[in-house]
């Protein structure tokens, strides 16, 4: 703030956009410790502004273990979104999520693996963060094609902490766990069987 002399010779305060710093954007970062063959969300979301945390709770940064028409796995499938730090920004209007956070507007997304839908370059598009098991009877079932989810409850206290067109960050943390996953005793390059029937239950 500062002394303004005008030619009148009556002083008057002036505020510039200096005496009001912008906040800092607020930060949503998940912790990945789950694999995409685990059911339900087991990562961890918290969000912070300014050093201060704001929330606490269950997220999943992983896709589908399956898709569910054809019983696909999920390497097959979808991407899944690598670590790193993205930008991102409240939608009020999507026509599946209503309000959700769009990463990166709209653009590319490094993915851990090829991604089938973009013709295997390991990239994803039209990535969000969104509530999870929209539509499914399946409790435990993530409702994501390589998107971040959290479950209902969860989700609401999430996005009641951000506004309309809100910019935010979104971080991705923890071990990259798909790496050594694909070399695990228990992964069928082909698990069409019975045992993936339990992810579908719609």
């Amino acid at each position: 703030m500062q002394k303004v002399m005008p030619v009148s010779g009556k002083t008057y305060q002036h505020f510039s956009t200096e005496d009001k710093p912008m906040p800092e954007k607020k930060i949503l970062t998940f912790l990945r410790q789950s694999t995409p063959f685990d059911p339900g969300w087991k990562d961890v979301l918290t969000v912070t502004q300014g050093g201060k945390k704001l929330y606490k709770g269950l997220a999943s940064v992983w896709c589908n273990p399956v898709r569910p028409e054809d019983l696909a796995p999920f390497y097959a499938a979808y991407g899944g979104i690598a670590l790193g730090e993205y930008h991102a920004h409240v939608c009020m209007d999507h026509e599946a999520f209503h309000k959700c956070l769009v990463i990166e507007n709209y653009g590319k997304v490094p993915s851990v693996w090829p991604n089938a839908i973009n013709n295997w370059e390991r990239y994803m598009k039209r990535v969000y963060y969104h509530e999870g098991n929209l539509g499914s009877k399946n409790p435990k079932w993530r409702g994501s094609a390589g998107c971040l989810t959290s479950p209902k409850a969860e989700y609401k206290k999430v996005m009641s902490l951000l506004k309309p067109r809100e910019n935010v960050i979104i971080r991705i943390t923890g071990a990259d766990l798909v790496i050594g996953l694909f070399s695990e005793s228990h992964f069928n390059p082909n698990p069409r069987g019975s045992k993936w029937k339990q992810y579908c239950e719609h």
